[in-house]
C-alpha cells in the first residue's frame, strides 16, 4: 500500500523538476518559446560577485547619494533617456575618471551582465558582436575591473554596515 503512494510522490517530484528546469530555461534563453524578446543583447562583460542583485540594485543610488560615484551628466542625459524606461532590470552607470563612460547593466542574468559601455572614443554605444568597434582583451579586464572597484566593493561595504546596524 506504501509503494503506491511512493510512486505518486515521485512522479510529481519529477513534474516539478521538469517545469522548473523549462521556467529557468526560459528566462535564460530570452522567453524565445514564451514569445519573448528574443533581441536581447548577451552580456559583454559578466560580473562575478557573492552580492545578490537585489542588494546591488538598493544600493547603486546610494552611490550616488554619498558622491562615491557621479551623477549622470547633463551632456550625456540624452543617450540614457529610453534605457531606463526600457526595462526595470536595466541600470546605468556612470564614471568620470579617463575615461569618462557608462555601462548599461542588466539584473536578468545569474550575475550582472555589462550589456552596452558608451564612451568618449566610441562616440556611440557600443553593443556585443559590434562589427564597427573592436575592444581588445585588456580593455574588457579594466572595465571589469572598474565596475568591481567602483560599484561592487563599495556597495558590498555599505551593505555590510547597513546589516550590522540592523542588528544592534
Amino acid at each position: 500500500m506504501k509503494k503506491p503512494l511512493i510512486y505518486f510522490f515521485l512522479y510529481i517530484g519529477i513534474f516539478w523538476g521538469i517545469v522548473l528546469l523549462l521556467y529557468y530555461c526560459m528566462r535564460w534563453y530570452g522567453n524565445e518559446f514564451a514569445g519573448g524578446d528574443i533581441k536581447r543583447n548577451p552580456c559583454i562583460i559578466e560580473i562575478e560577485t557573492n552580492l545578490k542583485q537585489s542588494i546591488i540594485k538598493q544600493f547603486s543610488d546610494s552611490l550616488v547619494a554619498k558622491n562615491i560615484i557621479k551623477k549622470i551628466p547633463d551632456k550625456w542625459d540624452y543617450l540614457t533617456e529610453n534605457i531606463g524606461n526600457q526595462h526595470l532590470d536595466l541600470k546605468v552607470y556612470y564614471f568620470d575618471e579617463n575615461p569618462e563612460e557608462m555601462y548599461v547593466v542588466e539584473f536578468r542574468y545569474m550575475v550582472p551582465c555589462i550589456n552596452m559601455i558608451y564612451n568618449e572614443k566610441l562616440k556611440d554605444w557600443w553593443i556585443y558582436n559590434d562589427e564597427n568597434i573592436d575592444i581588445n582583451h585588456k580593455e574588457l579586464f579594466r572595465m571589469k575591473k572598474r565596475f568591481t572597484e567602483k560599484i561592487i566593493i563599495p556597495i558590498t561595504n555599505l551593505s555590510n554596515a547597513h546589516s550590522s546596524q540592523k542588528i544592534k
